[in-house]
């Protein structure tokens, strides 16, 4: 009886750690080189630098784009390589979409890598 309840229970979780290795989105980090910028401009009021950064996925060509609010501007270098994961992107422009000020940004900073 103990034995059957102990087999059933591994069961279960074998099942439910194939449930999220297989079923769950998985990140999409992909890499993604920046080839311009538009704005990049000190936002005095709000404290923080805004500009639309437009990119380009060195593998696929897809054209990609997003409004960027940051304290600091030097970490965006048109012609390097980002790792971008629009999940994460998304996710982050949806956190901020209540706000007044920061509503429809990516708030931070993306991960800079070698093309």
């Amino acid at each position: 009886m103990k034995k059957n309840i102990v087999i059933g229970i591994i069961i279960i979780l074998i099942a439910v750690i194939l449930i999220y290795v297989f079923l769950l989105p998985q990140a999409e980090t992909m890499k993604y080189r920046l080839v311009s910028i538009n704005g990049g401009d000190f936002i005095e009021l709000a404290g923080y630098y805004e500009g639309s950064l437009n990119f380009v996925n060195v593998e696929t060509q897809e054209e990609y784009s997003v409004f960027v609010c940051t304290e600091d501007w030097d970490w965006v270098v048109q012609d390097n390589c980002y790792n971008l994961d629009k999940t994460k992107i998304q996710e982050n422009l949806e956190s901020h979409i209540s706000s007044g000020v920061l509503s429809g940004c990516f708030v931070g900073t993306f991960e800079e890598i070698t093309c």
